[in-house]
């Protein structure tokens, strides 16, 4: 009989992996999916592969491409209301660290006056990643998220 895996939590810092693939609560030898609706599955004898497959699976595939899609149309919206003419907006940062990917994250926020809703919206812009956080690159990386 095979040895049953348990799961690593250095598998989250892999970026196939990262932004959807969680350590099961109540069972180490589980991992939880929150792109499939929470769907937990059995690592098995097989560990790391098996987040490989779970990834490579159609309903995951699905889920992903719906989450991208609509991610896409909201970070177009919020860009077509700052495009309006005379819309005034802010740009604020949020920097911090992330224990998941062991990195510095920066996280952008917009403040702009809705023209639809005749009201000011925040809303969430980018997320980016840092290797180091001095001044320069907090700078760049406000930049990019930007463009």
């Amino acid at each position: 009989m095979s040895k049953k895996i348990v799961f690593n939590s250095e598998w989250l810092k892999d970026p196939l992996f990262i932004s959807w693939a969680k350590r099961h609560p109540f069972d180490v030898n589980k991992a939880k999916c929150t792109l499939c609706d929470g769907q937990a599955f059995e690592l098995g004898n097989m560990g790391r592969h098996t987040l490989t497959s779970h990834m490579n699976g159609k309903k995951h595939q699905a889920a992903k491409s719906a989450k991208d899609k609509t991610q896409t149309y909201f970070h177009h919206k919020v860009v077509s209301a700052m495009s309006m003419p005379g819309c005034l907006y802010t740009v604020s940062f949020d920097e911090s660290f992330s224990k998941a990917i062991q990195e510095e994250q920066m996280d952008l926020i917009v403040r702009f006056w809705d023209t639809d809703k005749n009201c000011m919206d925040s809303r969430y812009f980018e997320s980016l990643f840092l290797g180091l956080t001095r001044a320069s690159d907090l700078l760049r990386c406000f930049l990019k998220g930007l463009a």
